[in-house]
């Protein structure tokens, strides 16, 4: 029993040491909305932090005495926790009720940092009393690892206490300064509070501005997308139809039949027999318009070389491109005769004019 009751007492201390921590953030939170930046600032924003870390370890060394109890014992510790709990509630009023209280005392913003500080020595100094207290009571009970951990956050506060008095002799040159010689230092637009809301701004338009530029990026991104998809629609639709117009000429020359032929091409007879045919009959080994055509006009079918029948309209456009290139006058000539197929018969042409340049520079 003795035991239990000795873990029980622990556990209060801690419990009062816990208060005293969960009391001092509340206080540090509002001394610094309210003090600009500087020296002081940064050793309350420090203390901050470290009381934070205070009150982590307290609860983990709280949870760890709590385990493993036998009933009988978990009443007893009860009983003691329950003291500490009221302690701590109490403790975390006081700090809520007083907040408000800190930002109203004194007639200007020195005099109010000034209080502040002398507070928070109080609290460093009452702060260190319970941890020697806990240190003292661990240490008699055979609790090391509690002494241990009182031991180590009271030398945080004890540094902390001696930072705060250096802190106050600033203060009250800031004090004279602007109470006795009319020379205010303090910038409430640079208080705590002041710079939280402007970071809260930054914060905000830094989010708003990510915002645009995804919705930005997205919409090009689809526009891109959406011009891939119309490009592709476009050769997808115009493929089918190109290689449709080319069947549709190869059946109607198979078949005998003719294509029609563009609007104002008008053909009664053979061709007109002109000073450049005949350069192609000779060129071809035909005298007169008659050695190539029969008494009806169709002619015996010469074709432009041999196997030209069976070829479709790319195989024709091909030997047109190569080695029978000179043949471009039999083929368009053939084409409008026979055949009459419109895409043979302009690559024919273009051939004709590729060739009627060096020609005439020759003559």
């Amino acid at each position: 029993m003795p035991g239990v009751q000795a873990d029980a007492k622990v556990s209060q201390y801690l419990s009062e040491a816990q208060a005293t921590e969960q009391a001092l953030i509340q206080t540090l939170q509002a001394h610094i909305a309210m003090t600009p930046a500087g020296s002081y600032r940064q050793a309350l924003e420090g203390h901050l932090g470290e009381t934070r870390e205070h009150s982590r370890l307290i609860a983990e060394r709280q949870l760890e005495l709590s385990s493993g109890r036998s009933l009988l014992g978990l009443g007893v510790w009860a009983a003691e926790l329950g003291v500490g709990v009221a302690q701590s509630v109490a403790g975390r009023l006081l700090a809520t009720w007083k907040a408000p209280i800190d930002l109203l005392r004194g007639s200007g913003g020195e005099e109010k940092m000034l209080k502040n500080a002398k507070d928070e020595c109080a609290s460093e100094a009452l702060e260190i009393a319970t941890y020697e207290a806990l240190e003292r009571l661990a240490g008699e009970v055979g609790d090391r690892r509690t002494a241990e951990l009182a031991r180590r956050i009271r030398r945080d506060e004890e540094r902390m206490l001696a930072r705060l008095r250096e802190e106050i002799k600033q203060l009250v040159v800031g004090v004279v300064q602007a109470e006795v010689r009319d020379r205010p230092t303090y910038r409430p637009d640079r208080t705590g509070a002041a710079d939280a809301a402007r970071g809260a701004g930054r914060r905000a338009a830094r989010s708003a501005r990510r915002g645009a530029s995804a919705a930005a990026d997205g919409a090009e991104r689809t526009g891109r997308a959406g011009a891939r998809g119309a490009r592709a629609a476009g050769r997808i639709a115009s493929g089918p139809t190109a290689a449709a117009a080319s069947k549709l000429e190869e059946a109607a020359a198979a078949g005998g039949g003719r294509p029609a032929r563009p609007r104002g091409a008008r053909r009664s007879g053979p061709a007109a027999d002109t000073p450049r045919r005949r350069a192609r009959r000779v060129e071809a080994g035909t005298s007169s318009p008659e050695a190539s055509t029969g008494p009806d006009g169709g002619g015996d079918r010469q074709e432009p070389w041999p196997g030209y029948d069976g070829q479709t309209v790319p195989e024709v456009r091909e030997g047109l491109a190569g080695d029978r290139a000179g043949s471009a006058a039999r083929v368009l000539e053939y084409e409008r005769e026979h055949k009459a197929r419109s895409s043979v018969e302009q690559a024919a042409a273009r051939e004709l004019g590729k060739a009627e340049p060096a020609t005439d520079a020759g003559d």
